[in-house]
């Protein structure tokens, strides 16, 4: 999404020289008349400089349309030397440059500009989507501020914060967000797909279904939206319905992974490891080197409780994808599960540093250094994943008990505490697994 500057230029520099309004108008209708009107402009006796960088802003938006890059940042560069405090001239360069890849020249321009006129809306947009681009997703959302704070009816700008706050996990934001925009603009098949996903984040999973069925008539064979709609059918407990959907996809897009996945996971959770081993074998018929129908098998037969199987397999992948995190994971979990405390630390030490936010990886970490007998570096552990995910129970009870084991009755208190808070029926699970 891009603000065209050429209706706000053109509007401007009709009413700076109104002797040639009827040029600047008759232009507007194709590029070949926006170029030559731009051009009697340029060449009219004593044309200021103003009128001259707007013509110029026309000029490089209509080259920068027909794909004529150089000789749009040319007229663009033309334009910011003749009006340097003019934003639009600015802005227009920004957007050149962002299409020569030169992303941090051009957001070097949408800061300019922004520092000229804080309330001007191309800029705070067009920097904003590069913030969003670049994962500052918070940047984003304040620029989106600023610009929704001067246009109220743009429904454009709506649906790029509601994507900035989904991105912040502010899912309730992102839906008011997408109301705004749908009361302004009837929405397209993308933002029905993006409110169903909005929706399923939120577990409102009849309205999320209902949003994916609506995606779903108009293009009934889109494998992706065919998988969501199962993991909602899915989370609704509506197994077969899931299960079919996913199989659909498959049928729409037989190399798209994740329906196999989807579907071997249903199995899984049934206990019907046959069925789950072979969906996930005729993925690896189609793609023999897929990493998640490999790790699917070891956890296939790790629920066997075959673990020698199990932690094989994820040999293999380990060594086929070293640079990945999830496999090291898995194999930790292997070793906790076998008693192999040192090996589980060494497999969760490398996830982690594969992937810093891998929370499960580091939270599994801290169980494993209390089965060490490391409890300064589990709490540390515990500390971390408290600190960003402050909702789980587990994590309290779990840092409560490497207080306690540390000798700190104080701390295990308060943390028991606040895990019994959160849900005491997880207080209580965890208490009576660790008493069997």
């Amino acid at each position: 999404m891009r603000f065209s500057v050429f209706g706000a230029a053109a509007a401007a520099l009709c009413l700076a020289s109104p002797a040639i309004a009827a040029d600047c108008a008759r232009g507007e209708a194709d590029a070949a008349g926006r170029v030559a009107a731009c051009e009697r402009i340029l060449a009219a006796p004593g044309v200021d400089d103003d009128t001259a960088a707007q013509a110029r802003v026309i000029l490089a938006e209509t080259y920068m349309r027909a794909d004529k890059l150089d000789a749009a940042l040319a007229q663009a560069e033309a334009a910011v030397k003749l009006a340097p405090k003019q934003p639009v001239a600015l802005v227009t360069r920004g957007h050149i440059l962002e299409l020569m890849k030169r992303t941090d020249a051009a957001l070097a321009d949408y800061d300019a500009a922004i520092g000229i006129d804080p309330k001007n809306t191309m800029a705070r947009v067009s920097r904003g989507l590069v913030r969003f681009d670049r994962k500052d997703y918070e940047g984003a959302r304040r620029d989106y501020d600023a610009a929704l704070a001067v246009m109220t009816d743009d429904p454009s700008i709506y649906l790029a914060r509601a994507r900035a706050l989904y991105a912040l996990q502010e899912d309730e934001g992102a839906l008011d967000d997408l109301r705004k925009a749908e009361r302004l603009e009837k929405p397209d098949l993308n933002q029905v797909y993006f409110k169903a996903q909005v929706l399923e984040a939120l577990e409102r999973y009849p309205e999320a279904l209902g949003a994916y069925n609506a995606a779903l008539k108009a293009k009934p064979n889109d494998a992706e939206l065919l998988v969501r709609r199962g993991d909602v059918l899915k989370a609704m407990e509506l197994t077969d319905e899931a299960l079919a959907s996913y199989r659909a996809a498959q049928r729409a897009d037989p190399d798209l992974a994740v329906a196999y996945y989807d579907q071997a996971f249903i199995h899984m959770d049934a206990n019907a490891y046959d069925k789950a081993t072979a969906v996930l074998q005729a993925l690896l018929k189609r793609q023999p080197t897929d990493r998640g129908a490999r790790q699917g098998l070891a956890r296939v037969a790790a629920l066997q409780q075959r673990y020698d199987e199990a932690i094989a397999i994820l040999d293999g992948v380990v060594r086929s994808f070293p640079d990945e995190a999830s496999p090291y994971y898995d194999r930790g979990l292997l070793w906790e599960a076998r008693g192999d405390a040192a090996r589980a630390v060494a497999d969760f030490d490398k996830a982690v540093a594969l992937d810093g936010s891998f929370w499960d990886a580091r939270f599994a970490r801290g169980r494993a250094h209390i089965e060490g007998k490391s409890y300064d570096k589990a709490i540390k552990d515990f500390d971390v994943v408290v600190e960003r995910h402050p909702e789980l129970a587990g994590v309290w009870w779990w840092r409560a008990r490497a207080k306690s084991l540390a000798g700190d009755a104080t701390g295990a208190e308060s943390d028991r505490a606040k895990a019994t808070e959160i849900s005491p029926e997880v207080v209580k699970a965890l208490d009576a697994e660790v008493a069997a």
